[in-house]
């Protein structure tokens, strides 16, 4: 019986272990306005999200200027627009405006996940951060250059779609689930852990079952990961728009694939010792 209930437990803390690391992450980090800012602040400075941002803006800003300059966009003239937005990216109110857009938006996009209001709906259908402020920076620096001659400015909303509305229902649905888990999940892992290890008239054959489990529960989690990644990105409206999401969402999930690399090495190890070491004979 102990040994049945060791296993059983061993079991239990394996099929927890995905859904407990992605509730904890959306509890000490997603859900909470300050934590998340806090979070993802510091992705301004990531290199992948500065490269994918410049593009957005460099696509953006053209489409813009063909929409109210009286002269075509040419290749000279994207040669300014990729100077101006270089330029722009490399400020230091970069990191201010890419902070104050999350910040706003955060309430607004929890708002919409909870299901209490519809939140930051663009015309085109998509939830979005708004980072305007940056389109506009660009079109001053291109103005205040002369670059687009008879150019008049008038500030510019610019949205980076996150999360299609087609798809919202699902979002709330995946939510709900993992934020009633909260904090418990995890915990309940550990206590898991603890009493198998405890109960187990064999910790060698236990700690196999938690190493292969946990393996076979974190590749899970990181297909999940990955599917989620695609799903964020195909909400993208255009490839500058998903290159984007992609970088950010890459940028935030940085920490739980750390998370997620250290348990795998702790269960390879775990794995290596049990074919090393031999079973005493009263095991």
């Amino acid at each position: 019986m102990r040994r049945f209930l060791a296993q059983l437990l061993a079991v239990l803390a394996c099929l927890a272990l995905p859904v407990g690391l992605v509730s904890a992450w959306l509890d000490l980090v997603v859900t909470d306005t300050d934590a998340y800012v806090r979070t993802v602040g510091p992705v301004a400075d990531n290199a992948k999200v500065k490269k994918a941002t410049q593009r957005w803006l460099e696509d953006f800003t053209v489409t813009t200027i063909d929409s109210i300059s009286p002269l075509p966009v040419g290749e000279s003239l994207r040669g300014f627009v990729v100077d101006a937005t270089s330029e722009v990216v490399a400020s230091p109110d970069f990191e201010r405006i890419w902070r104050a857009a999350n910040r706003s938006v955060h309430p607004q996009v929890m708002a919409v996940l909870e299901g209490r209001t519809r939140g930051v709906v663009t015309r085109d259908g998509t939830i979005g951060v708004d980072l305007g402020d940056l389109v506009n920076a660009v079109l001053t620096e291109l103005a205040g250059g002369g670059a687009v001659p008879g150019l008049q400015l008038s500030p510019v909303t610019a949205s980076i779609p996150i999360m299609d509305s087609e798809k919202l229902a699902d979002a709330q649905d995946a939510y709900a689930v993992t934020d009633a888990a909260g904090l418990w999940v995890i915990l309940g892992w550990a206590g898991a852990v603890v009493l198998a290890l405890l109960l187990a008239p064999s910790r060698r054959a236990v700690l196999g079952t938690l190493a292969y489990g946990s393996i076979l529960g974190l590749g899970a989690l990181a297909g999940g990961l990955l599917w989620v990644r695609d799903q964020v990105a195909e909400s993208g409206l255009t490839a500058a728009d998903s290159r984007l999401v992609s970088a950010v969402f890459d940028a935030l999930a940085a920490d739980l694939w750390k998370v997620m690399g250290a348990l795998l090495v702790v269960a390879a190890v775990l794995i290596l010792g049990r074919l090393v070491i031999r079973p005493r004979a009263d095991a």
